[in-house]
């Protein structure tokens, strides 16, 4: 406001009173204070119009555009258990815990049930701990949470639905290429990462599958059942003709949204979303396409140094912090397992470990036994099993 006021009383010539609290400064300052209102709203609305700097609600518009909104929150799926074993919990029965009240959807067993959280997002993602029912239920003991199969999900974050958008002029996703296997899986509830990757068939062309010559006069002295005989001839006939070939592998292989390896329940959920029934074209990939839905193995990742800690530290007063911060660490690196194979590195972790206040040195830092850094296979990822002082 006092620049423009200082730009429209500078254009006033001659021997006139400017001061603050003249006639001229005040009538000029009122002018002065919407102009400036003016310039702050011309400048909020310059970022609205572009999607790296607008707000969530007018990235959610621009989003729109691209045929793209966003993800809601999702509830989370739970195993439970109960005691004892016998008694029948009736389906729709309601359980209360420490944050979340949970309703039974399914049996699974004996004893096992699962169970939806009734609030959505992350707070039903409690892997541990005792339930309540709500109801009486006659001669339940126990009821307790044993497995988190699929996490829920709060409401995508804004620069999550950034991320897309922008992702959605860098690739082309349409009848399932890579792009497009990776933004149906992603978008199943439950699914925080995947990789995709063709099953390769090693030394089988499709030339190859062609019969030799001499195969009608094998065919023909076979001794064998009428019903082996017919169905040699029947696959014979269509390799003659070149109708069999090689069909298209892919293997899926997710995290849940936590970065965790995924549950059965999830890796089930999935594979009858793409293909239910191998290769027939029933679920989201296409027509003669094999998937197989995984999940990575666990990588059990020890630490070990020599500390040299402050006074008034011990490495037991901070093994949960140090187990805290290096599981931290863990879960940076499944982040980014969906693009790169994890390296678990010497560097990062003496790094990470020194910002712990106590702290003052650590040397011969070993993972898993070696001081080179851990290089992980694509179908790995890092857990930390135990830290220990050498």
């Amino acid at each position: 406001m006092e620049t423009i006021l200082g730009r429209m009383l500078s254009r006033v010539e001659g021997d006139i009173d400017k001061q603050e609290g003249s006639l001229l400064y005040t009538a000029n300052a009122l002018g002065a204070i919407e102009l400036a209102t003016v310039y702050t709203e011309l400048d909020w609305m310059l970022r609205q119009a572009f999607t790296d700097t607008a707000d969530r609600e007018y990235v959610i518009m621009r989003a729109k555009d691209r045929g793209i909104i966003p993800e809601p929150a999702t509830k989370a799926i739970l195993r439970v258990t109960s005691v004892p074993s016998e008694v029948e919990i009736p389906i729709g029965e309601r359980f209360t815990g420490d944050a979340a009240n949970y309703k039974v959807i399914e049996k699974i067993s004996l004893g096992s049930y699962k169970v939806e959280c009734e609030e959505p997002g992350i707070v039903g993602n409690k892997t541990y701990g005792k339930i309540l029912p709500i109801g009486y239920i006659d001669k339940l003991e126990e009821v307790t949470i044993s497995e988190l199969l699929i996490p829920g999900e709060d409401e995508e974050s804004t620069d999550s639905l950034r991320e897309r958008f922008f992702n959605s002029y860098k690739s082309v996703a349409f009848g399932g290429n890579k792009d497009d296997y990776i933004d149906k899986v992603l978008a199943i509830h439950g699914v925080g990462a995947c990789r995709v990757r063709r099953i390769p068939v090693e030394d089988v062309k499709r030339e190859s599958l062609i019969p030799p010559e001499g195969t009608d006069a094998w065919i023909g002295s076979v001794v064998a059942g009428e019903n082996i005989k017919n169905w040699i001839k029947r696959v014979y006939g269509l390799l003659k003709k070149n109708a069999l070939s090689i069909g298209g592998s892919v293997s899926v292989q997710i995290l849940d949204t936590t970065f965790a390896k995924a549950s059965d329940e999830l890796i089930k959920r999935v594979q009858e979303r793409l293909d239910p029934l191998h290769g027939e074209g029933y679920g989201l990939a296409p027509i003669g396409h094999n998937v197989f839905v995984s999940t990575p193995k666990e990588k059990e990742i020890t630490v070990s140094g020599k500390f040299t800690f402050d006074t008034g530290y011990s490495f037991s007063a901070l093994e949960s912090q140090i187990k805290e911060v290096l599981e931290k660490y863990m879960l940076e690196l499944r982040k980014l397992w969906s693009k790169e194979n994890a390296v678990v590195r010497h560097v990062q972790i003496t790094a990470r470990l020194l910002a712990i206040e106590g702290i003052v040195d650590i040397k011969n830092t070993k993972i898993n036994g070696s001081t080179d850094n851990l290089d992980l296979l694509e179908d790995e990822i890092p857990v930390l099993k135990a830290v220990s002082e050498a």
